[in-house]
Formats: C-alpha cells, sequence, structure tokens
C-alpha cells in the first residue's frame, strides 16, 4: 500500500511526543503502516533537520546514471575519440535542467568512427532486464549518426552482448531514444551505457547535443527523473549519485521520512 511521508512523520511524532526518533523504532511503525514485514532503512544525507531515510521497496524507481544531466561537469562519463571531434558540457541547448552533452564531429577517416561518453553501472547479474533513454538534439549532420548504445560486461570488462538504437536524420528539438527490454547475459556484472556521435563515411561532420540520461531495471524506460527532480532525491551527492523516485505518485515521497540522528 501507498506509504505516505507525511503520515509517517506524523505517526513518528506522536508515538514518540517528540521530533527525535531512533531508527528502531521508525522501522516497527512503518511495519504497521505498510504492512510490510521485511524493511531496509537507508540514511541519505544530512541537512539541518536530521538526516533523510527512506524505505527500500518495490515502490521506488531508480535511475542508475549518477551524473545523467551534466550539470556541473562531465565526471562519470568517460571520453573515447577516434574521429576528428570533441565532447564537453554545454549549456546552448538542454532537454533538463541547463546543461547537455556536446558530441561534435569535424572529420572522419572513413565509416565506424567516434566522438562519445560512456558511463559504466556495476553490480548487476545475469537475467535482469534494463532499459535505458536518452534526450537528443541532433542540429547538424552529414555522413553521421547518434547512437544510445547498451554493453554488458562480465567483471573482466569483455562484452557479452551489445544493443543499439539510432537516429539518422536531424531533430527539431531534442526527442527520446529509448533502448528498451535488455536482459543480461550469462556472466554480467557491469553494464556500459554510451552516447556516440559515429561516421558512416569518410569526411563525415555532426553536432548533437544529449541529455537526460535514465538507466533502470525495467522492462521499459519510464518518464525521465534525476534528484533534482519534484519528488525524488540523490542517494548521496548531487549529480554525482543514483536517484530514486516515487513509483506511487503520491502528494509526498513515498517511503522517505525525516528523522534526527
Amino acid at each position: 500500500m501507498p506509504h505516505d511521508f507525511a503520515h509517517i512523520l506524523y505517526q513518528l511524532r506522536r508515538n514518540a511526543n517528540s521530533t527525535t526518533f531512533d531508527i528502531s523504532e521508525a522501522l516497527t511503525i512503518i511495519r504497521k503502516i505498510t504492512d510490510t514485514a521485511t524493511i531496509t532503512i537507508k540514511a541519505v544525507q544530512a541537512d539541518s533537520r536530521g538526516p533523510t531515510y527512506y524505505v527500500e521497496d518495490d515502490a521506488l524507481r531508480r535511475n542508475y546514471i549518477t551524473n545523467p544531466s551534466f550539470e556541473f561537469d562531465l565526471t562519470s562519463w568517460t571520453q573515447s575519440i577516434t574521429a576528428t571531434g570533441t565532447t564537453a558540457a554545454d549549456t546552448a541547448e538542454s532537454d533538463s535542467a541547463s546543461t547537455s552533452l556536446k558530441l561534435v564531429m569535424t572529420n572522419s577517416g572513413g565509416s565506424g568512427q567516434v566522438a562519445s561518453r560512456y558511463a559504466t553501472i556495476t553490480g548487476l547479474s545475469a537475467t535482469e532486464v534494463w532499459s535505458t533513454s536518452v534526450a537528443v538534439n541532433f542540429t547538424a549532420l552529414s555522413n553521421s549518426k547518434v547512437i544510445l548504445r547498451m554493453e554488458f560486461l562480465n567483471a573482466g570488462g569483455a562484452v557479452q552482448a551489445t544493443h543499439n538504437i539510432e537516429r539518422t536524420t536531424v531533430t527539431s528539438g531534442f526527442v527520446t531514444l529509448d533502448n528498451d527490454n535488455r536482459t543480461a547475459p550469462s556472466n554480467t556484472t557491469q553494464l556500459r551505457v554510451s552516447l556516440i556521435l559515429q561516421s558512416t563515411a569518410s569526411s563525415a561532420t555532426g553536432t548533437a547535443y544529449l541529455d537526460s540520461v535514465l538507466a533502470e531495471k525495467a522492462s521499459a524506460s519510464g518518464t525521465y527523473f534525476d534528484g533534482d527532480t519534484t519528488k525524488c532525491f540523490w542517494e548521496s551527492g548531487l549529480h554525482a549519485s543514483e536517484n530514486i523516485n516515487d513509483v506511487d505518485g503520491t502528494a509526498a515521497i513515498a517511503g522517505y521520512f525525516m528523522v534526527s540522528a
């Protein structure tokens, strides 16, 4: 059942007659409210009111991309360039907030050369189903295309499976590329998500802006969110950690509550 932030906080205050609570009491009360026998609580980050905690349950969506909108820099995104080109955080175009990843290609020696950035997610297991998405504004191209690539890797970094979704024409503003319903094969421990501007012939050129990157364990990618989105949290650092979102759509964050340390 949905477990409302305000209701949980009220229950804690009513039972303790105080604004200071210990975690064991919080767990007991939340079990009663949610009819859930087993609950895991994690601390997220502290502010003047005390730390924020959330309940680990199936009502929460998680975006595993730790820097999904490139707001501060390109931390966690590794550059790979084989064509003549550049990759940079840029404020000229954006889908969410104010910054995007700008990929530029000014020349290529043949097909298959790239200007790209990739992020790696660890801790995967075989048979998990994953989906990714990215917002793309492809403003100019000649002999080039944009690719959203998912690669399942083993512990040694060897590719076990590759899935590509491509955009081969310019856009009018941002459009979404979805790379959905991909099952991790045996030996998978990592997922590499790549944002690629790739040549299709010699002398390729192109400019693409990419933003709002999402990776989640799901059969289809849902609406984009990050820790700055309404009703969402960064798990730890701003634009440097996983993002958590309430699936229930209640007026407050399902499964979140404030307590004093």
